[in-house]
């Protein structure tokens, strides 16, 4: 017989099974009762549910991972890829004519004898000697004139006021071009105790504190945001709030000068005491005439003795016990006192304010206070003032 013997004991399921045997990729799960897989044909098997294969399993990531990387990518774009695009999109000058208003040609000569102060507050000393005492103080951006650099670490120097004395060299900066009036829209006169000057816009690190009385330049504005010139080729940020915008050569004015003036001075109320001190951080009674004057038009000296022979002289009658009488005083008038143990010396000045009462630094003190004009104080004070002064505008 043609027909091949097969041999006993196999059979057609036996072979079909061990067909798929080979086959590892997938696994069949039988859905029916008693399927067998090959025993029935294509047409046969019409009706019959099919297995279902399942094949390897795939690897997935764990959902926290997909949670931690879309965290992550969103702080990226909010503080990588924003104020990137925030910088390009407001840092670009004005574009204009450049004769109309706004933008002067006015440049800072560079005489190799000039420099400013690149920090917020630049202490000025007697002497290079470490026992040197402080004498005044320099605000942020302010013009000195150096007169002898011969000294290693600190510089002796000029103020615009008269005021001589040394100024480290960390402090000043030869770069004088966060002076010039080229390109500028605005002179910026901070009214505050201290305004914050920022790297950018709308985010960013403090790059300096400017503190009240400190003079900047803007070369733009976007709504309530300018940009400032700084020291050393440098721009920054600040709010538009607490700053006093004028035209880039107008000088300062007041409208009412007593009032400001008196306002700017309680400013420095119970800050500490600090020789020569200009800022809220340490102030002196002369320092707080300074800046007080200086918010309102009026440049007066910043030291004691410079500012004794400034103003008007006033004569204050004696009382019945033959002291001056304070009841006489107007606000804003200054008092110059001596030193109990040398008369002849001045010791500091004291202020006269609102609700009859002065803004002095008293020896037992640490900060500048108030005292009534009756009170026992006062009375020894009038014992030893030597001049009285008036500031006008």
């Amino acid at each position: 017989m043609s027909e091949e013997i097969k041999p006993a004991g196999q059979n057609p399921v036996s072979e079909v099974t061990s067909k798929q045997k080979e086959a590892p990729e997938k696994i069949a799960i039988h859905r029916g009762p008693g399927y067998v897989p090959g025993l029935l044909d294509s047409q046969d098997n019409h009706g019959q549910k099919k297995p279902v294969f399942i094949g390897s399993k795939r690897r997935r990531l764990p959902p926290w991972a997909v949670a931690i990387a879309v965290f992550l990518a969103i702080m990226a774009g909010l503080f990588l890829i924003v104020p990137q695009l925030m910088e390009r999109k407001e840092s670009p000058l004005p574009t204009g004519d450049p004769n109309a208003p706004g933008f002067l040609e006015t440049e800072v000569p560079s005489d190799g004898h000039s420099a400013i102060i690149k920090v917020s507050s630049a202490p000025v000393f007697s002497s290079v000697e470490p026992s040197g005492i402080r004498i005044a103080e320099a605000l942020l951006n302010e013009r000195v004139t150096m007169i002898d650099t011969s000294d290693r670490t600190m510089i002796r120097a000029r103020l615009v006021d008269g005021t001589e004395g040394f100024i480290l060299r960390d402090h000043l900066s030869a770069d004088l071009q966060s002076l010039s009036l080229s390109g500028i829209l605005y002179k910026v006169v901070v009214r505050t105790p201290f305004k914050r000057v920022m790297s950018h816009a709308r985010s960013g690190v403090m790059l300096v504190e400017a503190p009240m009385g400190t003079v900047l330049y803007a070369d733009y504005r976007n709504a309530d945001l300018l940009r400032v010139r700084l020291p050393e080729g440098k721009s920054g940020w600040i709010n538009a709030a607490g700053v006093l915008l004028l035209e880039p050569d107008a000088p300062i004015q007041s409208e009412d000068f007593d009032q400001q003036f008196i306002s700017a001075l309680m400013a420095f109320c119970n800050r500490p005491l600090v020789p020569g001190g200009v800022t809220i951080r340490g102030i002196s009674p002369e320092g707080a005439v300074f800046i007080a004057a200086r918010l309102n038009g009026l440049d007066v000296p910043r030291t004691i003795g410079a500012l004794e022979s400034h103003g008007r002289p006033v004569s204050l009658p004696a009382d019945e016990e033959g002291l001056k009488d304070l009841k006489e005083l107007e606000e804003g008038d200054l008092l110059f006192i001596s030193k109990k143990s040398d008369p002849s010396a001045l010791e500091s000045v004291a202020i006269c304010v609102e609700d009859a009462q002065l803004l002095i630094a008293l020896s037992n003190r640490q900060a500048l206070r108030l005292i009534d004009l009756e009170s026992a104080q006062a009375r020894e004070i009038a014992s030893r003032i030597t001049s009285v002064r008036r500031l006008k505008p």
